[in-house]
């Protein structure tokens, strides 16, 4: 047994020095292995937001390098949402590098985003950091209200169009408190001034414009309705003896001493709203004499009307509808509520009060409401005031939404289109909806000749759209406003509605307003623009969770979609080619101004954003030229908004976007296409694709021509680049492939 087990040593002390022997012998090739840390992170960790206002929870890939290979297409970054207004927790995802959407919240309150996590598949591969974010929805805070006359070059610089009437223009400013600071807000208004000295309001005729630039990018104001208090007339011959103005009894006629302004405004916080829910309506006025003026006015008191499809919310102590309601003034404090609230307004005051309405029946309500008070100082004595306004909310089903577009302005005899959008927000089909144009709810228009009534819709899957329109005739002119109202089930929705020219119902918030000269653009183009542009619309007003992993999206955002419509139609009235002009509309709403990603996920996941593309495709090869071509004449006409375009010229080929970061594609809208790349296009023409990325992401994209038919030649392959450093420069590449 001994000499065994010696025998096996003395074999393994062999083969051991022939191994080390072998070892330096030869010549053995060495390498090293790099380990580089790679974690997920999420920013901001804390954000203030106001009611019903979308936000973002960036994620990145921290120490990545794409050279080393694409993230896996299974990675996801999962959170679970949780707060005030939802029930539970409600999960949401997003991919590496793309941020979580966080929906637009009506409850006040602090929200969390936690235990974020980064899934492969179902595999948990790490925790973020940090592992959780907040979210605090507040009430934007109304501070001040000032006014002020506008000169002829601030008119004429607002767009505001002023008829052969005699008119007056001023600018309203609101002072919004949020987050600690104080945002202004102007709005230009225009009202006319008719016989006797009365006065009344019409909004300036102002074209929907961009955000403007000093605003913080995920501020909204409320719906603003102004209005004016006045002076009550006298209802008898005694009372109309009482010196109204400058003349003291007995003494020397003076010049009498006019009214000070005062104007105020509604405020619609959330201007949509849901059924059973709760929504505010703030009503400001403001005393508009000179600082340090003697005028001050006395007990002022607002009462609301209500149609029956809202009721106001109960209160303790119980205020019963229609009982007038004292409007206040901050004191000493400076915060409304607190026991040193006054009841007078001295000059430059304002006073305030709100009233609480719930929704208890879907389509557009009008809400009333109206003023009294005492105005001292004159010299005629104290004289009464007295003072009117009106606005209008929608309320809604949260499972379906309409949306309106139709022209601002229509002329006695003229023919325009109505469109409506019907989104499908909830989570299962709707099946036979049906549309009729109310033959007793239209004034001072009517259907144009051979126009039916009536359309009807099979089937609306959940997150899509569907969009009817009807051929309508103006009776006379001046401005169209809209009303909606619905009947029926979820089995077979009805769709009644009721439109009207210059009937003095304000216009419905679901209306989104386009000029009339958008007819210049392609009929197909516009019923295409007008449903992505409903669909959008519809979501900006959803409930919290919409279905197909769509987000809800700013109403700003959609507002200047439509005016970047307004203006390519504009242009192309002016006598530019519609190519051109259509090629900077695409690249825009591809995100070229503002890189929303809401909108883009739209623009890119739904049925109408793919016809929309399909649209464009069809505009650019009806002008499509062989010098210069279409890659040309779009990269020339985009590049001040420095996008990246490419093109594979040559019948039988396909263009295809890759990204280098997550290996996401986008190749056109076929059948069988990809449109995962954000903020792209592939738009395929008769012998080119055309593709463009209006966003780049900073690792960089692979292109890829593939040939896509058996008698396919060779292709010619460009890009175009914007430079770095210099708008000018343009780098390119031009290959045959």
């Amino acid at each position: 047994m001994a000499r065994s087990r010696r025998s096996a040593w003395i074999l393994f002390c062999v083969l051991w020095l022939a191994f080390c022997g072998a070892l330096t012998a030869a010549d053995l090739t060495s390498a090293q292995l790099h380990v580089a840390g790679t974690h997920l992170a999420v920013s901001p960790v804390a954000q203030t937001v106001p009611f019903d206002t979308p936000t973002e929870v960036e994620t990145e890939m921290v120490g990545f390098d794409v050279a080393g290979g694409t993230l896996p297409a299974s990675l996801r970054v999962v959170g679970e949402f949780s707060g005030p207004e939802i029930d539970g927790t409600l999960r949401l995802e997003t991919v590496p590098g793309e941020p979580f959407r966080i929906p637009a919240l009506r409850q006040k309150g602090v929200y969390e985003l936690g235990d974020l996590r980064l899934l492969d598949g179902d595999e948990l591969l790490a925790y973020a950091e940090p592992r959780a974010v907040s979210i605090t929805a507040t009430q934007i805070l109304v501070t001040r209200v000032s006014t002020r006359a506008l000169t002829l070059d601030e008119i004429r610089s607002h767009g505001i169009v002023l008829g052969d009437d005699s008119f007056q223009a001023f600018n309203l400013t609101v002072g919004f408190g949020f987050d600690g600071e104080t945002i202004d807000y102007e709005v230009p208004i225009a009202y006319d001034i008719a016989g006797g000295g009365a006065r009344s309001f019409r909004h300036a005729n102002v074209l929907p414009s961009p955000p403007v630039a000093k605003l913080p990018p995920r501020f909204r104001p409320p719906q603003l309705v102004p209005f004016e208090i006045f002076l009550e007339q006298p209802e008898s011959e005694e009372e109309s003896k009482i010196p109204r103005g400058g003349c003291d009894m007995g003494a020397e006629c003076r010049a009498p001493r006019p009214a000070p302004p005062m104007v105020g405004v509604v405020l619609f916080p959330n201007e949509i709203g849901l059924l059973h829910q709760f929504f505010s309506v703030v009503l400001m006025v403001q005393n508009g004499a000179p600082a340090g003026d003697v005028l001050e006015i006395h007990d002022l008191t607002a009462r609301i009307s209500l149609p029956s499809g809202l009721r106001q919310a109960e209160t303790e102590p119980p205020t019963p509808l229609g009982v007038p309601v004292p409007m206040h003034v901050p004191g000493a404090d400076g915060e409304l509520g607190t026991a040193d609230d006054l009841t007078i307004l001295v000059a430059q005051a304002t006073a305030d009060a709100e009233f609480l309405v719930e929704g208890l029946s879907e389509g557009t309500h009008v809400v009333d409401f109206e003023m009294e008070g005492l105005l001292h100082g004159l010299p005629g004595g104290v004289q009464r005031l007295a003072g009117s306004a009106r606005g209008s909310v929608i309320v809604r089903d949260p499972t379906l939404s309409v949306t309106i577009n139709h022209p601002d302005v229509v002329r006695s005899d003229e023919e325009y289109d109505a469109y409506f959008t019907i989104a499908n927000l909830g989570n299962g089909p709707v099946n036979g909806l049906s549309f009729a144009m109310r033959q007793a709810g239209l004034s001072g228009v009517e259907l144009a000749a051979g126009e039916s009534a009536t359309r009807t819709v099979s089937q609306l899957l959940p997150g899509d759209s569907a969009t009817v329109s009807f051929r309508m005739k103006a009776l006379r002119t001046g401005k169209l406003a809209a009303a909606t109202a619905t009947a029926g089930s979820q089995i077979q929705p009805t769709f009644e509605f009721d439109m009207g020219v210059s009937d003095g119902v304000p216009l419905s918030p679901d209306s989104l307003l386009l000029p009339a000269l958008t007819a210049q653009l392609d009929a197909d183009l516009l019923q295409s623009a007008v449903g992505l542009l409903g669909l959008g619309h519809s979501l900006a007003n959803a409930p919290i969770q919409v279905p197909g992993g769509l987000s809800r999206i700013p109403r700003d955002v959609v507002l200047n979609r439509a005016y970047l419509l307004a203006q390519a139609a504009r242009h192309v009235h002016l006598g530019e080619a519609s190519f051109e002009a259509l090629a900077v509309l695409a690249a825009e709403w591809a995100g070229g101004r503002d890189g929303d990603w809401g909108w883009d996920g739209v623009r890119r996941d739904t049925t109408r954003g793919r016809d929309m593309s399909q649209r464009f495709g069809e505009a650019f090869q009806l002008e499509e030229s062989s010098a210069p071509t279409a890659f040309e004449r779009f990269a020339r006409a985009t590049h001040f908004l420095r996008p990246t375009v490419a093109s594979v010229d040559g019948a039988g080929f396909e263009l295809e976007i890759e990204s280098r970061l997550n290996g996401r594609r986008s190749s056109g809208w076929g059948a069988l296409a990809a449109r995962d790349v954000p903020f792209a296009e592939v738009v395929p023409l008769d012998d080119a694709t055309l593709a463009f990325v209006t966003r780049a992401e900073a690792t960089g994209y692979r292109l890829v021509a593939r040939r896509v038919a058996a008698s396919a030649g060779s292709a010619r392959l460009r890009v175009a680049v914007p430079g770095v450093g210099d708008a000018d420069a343009m780098p390119s590449v031009d290959e045959t492939v």
